[in-house]
């Protein structure tokens, strides 16, 4: 009997450790929205290399939909819970966070990159509780340039998340904002 227990709990055990380790082919790390959370690197594989690629997070200044090109301008997020940071930028935590963030553009220093090939991209879409929506880049831009003609200051302001290399955009992805 003691057999029994030992070898079900082994089986358990091996089973609850197969189940606790990472991914390393996993997505990137996101919240519930498909957002991409501050720290993630987004692997990106071809035939040569593996790289991994930190995403930083910018406004769409303008888009190049022929060229596949994004002017972008760099922003920072910050949280309440960034104390330094509010010293820093002489924030308050009571009244500059009514949604629980702040966004900061420190430059108006302008970045252009054009979509690599192999570009993952991701869209929220508005009209289904903000799903996102993964597509290809010609799908995206076209997602960009309807909201644009649709609301063009809330297109520029609304946050990307978006991994750049070498002046070539791997990943990029909407924020959500409340």
């Amino acid at each position: 009997m003691k057999k029994k227990w030992f070898g079900l709990c082994m089986m358990l055990l091996a089973g609850l450790m197969v189940g606790c380790t990472t991914n390393q082919d996993a997505p990137p790390a996101e919240d519930t929205l498909g957002n991409v959370t501050d720290d993630t690197q987004i692997e990106v594989s071809d035939i040569s290399s593996a790289t991994q690629i930190p995403t930083k997070l910018y406004y769409i200044v303008s888009a190049n939909t022929q060229s596949h090109t994004l002017t972008l301008d760099e922003i920072a997020w910050i949280t309440p819970e960034e104390t330094d940071r509010l010293q820093e930028l002489n924030l308050d935590a009571d009244t500059d966070f009514p949604n629980g963030f702040y966004i900061y553009n420190e430059t108006d220093e302008l970045v252009e990159a054009s979509f690599s090939d192999m570009a993952q991209c991701v869209y929220l879409d508005y009209e289904n509780n903000f799903e996102p929506i993964e597509t290809d880049i010609s799908d995206f831009l076209q997602h960009y340039e309807e909201q644009f003609k649709t609301n063009a200051e809330i297109a520029t302001a609304t946050p990307y998340h978006i991994a750049i290399e070498d002046g070539e955009i791997f990943y990029i992805s909407e924020q959500y904002i409340p």
